[in-house]
C-alpha cells in the first residue's frame, strides 16, 4: 500500500479484523515521519494492526534526515 500520506485515515476506517480474514500480509510504506503527530499516528497504527497481523519487518526510509521526539 503506497497512498501517499492518506494510510492512516485508510486504517482508522478499515474493520482490521475483517481485513485480516480476507488477507495473509499487508505491505504499507508509511509518510510524513518527520511530523511528531504522524509519528504517533504510525504507532497507534502499528498497535491496532498487531492486534490481527504479525509485524515481521518495519524499515524507516532513510530518506529526508533524522527526526527526534
Amino acid at each position: 500500500m503506497d497512498v501517499e500520506g492518506c494510510e492512516y485515515e485508510f486504517f482508522e476506517k478499515t474493520d482490521l479484523e475483517k481485513l485480516s480474514k480476507i488477507t495473509t500480509g499487508i505491505i504499507i510504506e508509511c509518510h510524513n515521519l518527520n511530523s511528531k503527530e504522524t509519528y504517533e499516528n504510525l504507532l497507534s497504527l502499528l498497535e491496532k494492526l498487531n492486534k490481527y497481523f504479525y509485524i515481521v519487518h518495519l524499515h524507516g526510509n532513510n530518506y529526508g534526515g533524522e527526526e527526534e521526539y
